[in-house]
């Protein structure tokens, strides 16, 4: 195949390619799908929750209507609220909770112009490696280095990253990318919060040399307060949802791990084995007499596997008809 006829192909797939295809994760998660009755509230409880001005902030002013409307949430308001509810068993003043939400829900303006370049060389490494999701020869990667570059694409994608939001959204973005870590929020007495990702702070020998562990853990950790995990709010939703396929759980896995669930799923298996850690544990989740595997394995699977920090798994299927899942941990905290 010639050169000219690469970038005829190249360019075909790539001038018809859907980009929201790409940011699905983010299309998924901003779709208002989540009633206060997913949340275990009456719309009265909402209600009130409201009037306290804790609940999410509305974008755009309601309009005043005898038609009675259900609230809908999207994902980051419906894990918001998730917060607000153990917040609240815990016993952390409506005042407080009131100052956190305005701090999180605070739209921040990301200014990704200047940055989105084709003269930023890390930029358009990133963009190639992202879009082109495996290996190209080294044509085909010349070919999408000139694309990236071209200034009608970087527009588009200047135009979707340059936009405004907020602090609870970018937070839970980053926990979603970063899944395979402990993830969440700190809560303190006044409505102050910070971010807890807790490989950053067991990894504090290597941070700058100007950054005191002892001053981070002094404002930190060793300050009274209450700690809400984001990443076990996303784990136990994609535990929950994973069975029906719905398009926000799977929006927050990668493609092997939907393959490994699915595979999971498969009722031509004889076997399924689970190889922990090198062989240091093993376990049968389904043997030749189960029709299909139990819902609670597949949810411990989610669990253990999918969300366990810097775990790497293989599949393997064997002539006899079973599915061996061999599980590697590359570093241990």
């Amino acid at each position: 195949m010639t050169k000219t006829e690469l970038t005829d192909q190249l360019l075909k797939q790539l001038t018809q390619a859907d980009f929201g295809e790409y940011f699905k994760q983010y299309s998924e998660l901003s779709k208002k799908q989540f009633l206060s009755r997913d949340l275990g509230l009456s719309a009265r409880n909402y209600q009130q929750w409201k009037e306290l001005h804790i609940t999410p902030p509305a974008e755009k002013p309601v309009k005043r209507s005898k038609k009675r409307e259900w609230v809908k949430l999207d994902f980051m308001e419906f894990i918001w609220m998730k917060m607000v509810i153990s917040l609240r068993k815990l016993g952390y003043p409506y005042a407080d909770i009131n100052k956190v939400r305005n701090y999180l829900f605070e739209k921040i303006e990301l200014d990704a112009n200047k940055n989105i370049s084709a003269d930023n060389p890390d930029i358009v490494k990133h963009m190639v490696d992202f879009f082109s999701k495996d290996k190209l020869p080294s044509e085909v990667k010349e070919l999408m280095e000139d694309f990236v570059k071209n200034p009608a694409f970087l527009e588009k994608m200047s135009a979707i990253f340059t936009t405004k939001k907020s602090r609870l959204e970018l937070l839970l973005f980053d926990a979603i990318a970063h899944k395979n870590m402990e993830v969440g929020i700190g809560f303190f007495e006044g409505g102050e919060c910070t971010y807890f990702n807790w490989n950053m702070i067991v990894m504090f020998d290597h941070w700058h040399p100007s950054v005191k562990k002892e001053d981070v853990l002094n404002d930190t950790i060793r300050r009274p307060h209450l700690y809400i995990s984001l990443t076990r709010h996303i784990m136990e939703f994609v535990a929950e949802h994973e069975k029906d396929e719905r398009a926000l759980s799977f929006a927050m896995l990668n493609k092997d791990e939907i393959t490994v669930l699915r595979e999971l799923r498969n009722k031509d298996y004889k076997n399924i084995i689970i190889n922990y850690d090198k062989g240091t544990d093993t376990r049968i989740i389904k043997t030749e007499k189960e029709k299909k595997i139990k819902e609670s394995e597949i949810k411990n699977f989610i669990k253990n596997v999918l969300f366990a920090p810097n775990c790497k798994m293989t599949l393997n299927q064997t002539k006899k008809g079973d599915l061996i899942i061999n599980t590697v941990y590359t570093k241990k905290l």
